[in-house]
């Protein structure tokens, strides 16, 4: 799922869910040892979710939760 936020959303949001936090696109590509390409794969399967943060209309930053980022390293050891 890809939700959207302000940066004052987003800072609400990771205070009330701190599992939130977590890694660009390229860093979670570098941890989970994939090439970007799988990583936008997986955001468009849905099996990584991701949070856009936008300052006036413009996404200024994709970030993929911690918690999806070691949910599918674990599957991904288990397959």
């Amino acid at each position: 799922m890809r939700k959207r936020y302000t940066p004052s959303e987003w800072m609400r949001a990771t205070e009330q869910d701190p599992g939130l936090r977590g890694l660009s696109p390229a860093d979670a590509a570098t941890r989970l040892n994939i090439t970007e390409q799988e990583v936008g794969e997986l955001v468009l399967s849905g099996t990584l979710n991701v949070s856009d943060i936008c300052e006036d209309g413009e996404v200024v930053n994709v970030v993929i939760p911690e918690r999806d980022i070691k949910r599918y390293a674990a599957q991904s050891k288990t397959t």
